[in-house]
């Protein structure tokens, strides 16, 4: 598999963790974060897959655009 080492380390972590992301979000210290300011649901929903209906594409640093949908 090849890809830069954010993709690697992103792809092992979903794979250890597919099952529990909430979980893993609430060890990450962005997760903690938001547990403390009383954001449990924003982890639930972090968490959940299959929400939208777009594909983002990166165009630019910062910058997201949808190139298509999902059927």
């Amino acid at each position: 598999m090849l890809g830069n080492d954010e993709v690697l380390g992103a792809i092992a972590l979903y794979q250890q963790w597919q099952e529990d992301l909430v979980g893993l979000f609430r060890q990450a210290s962005h997760g903690q974060r938001l547990l403390r300011l009383g954001l449990d649901a924003d982890l639930e929903y972090c968490a959940g897959s299959d929400r939208l209906d777009i594909v983002p594409q990166q165009t630019e640093k910062g910058v997201l655009k949808s190139i298509g949908t999902v059927k």
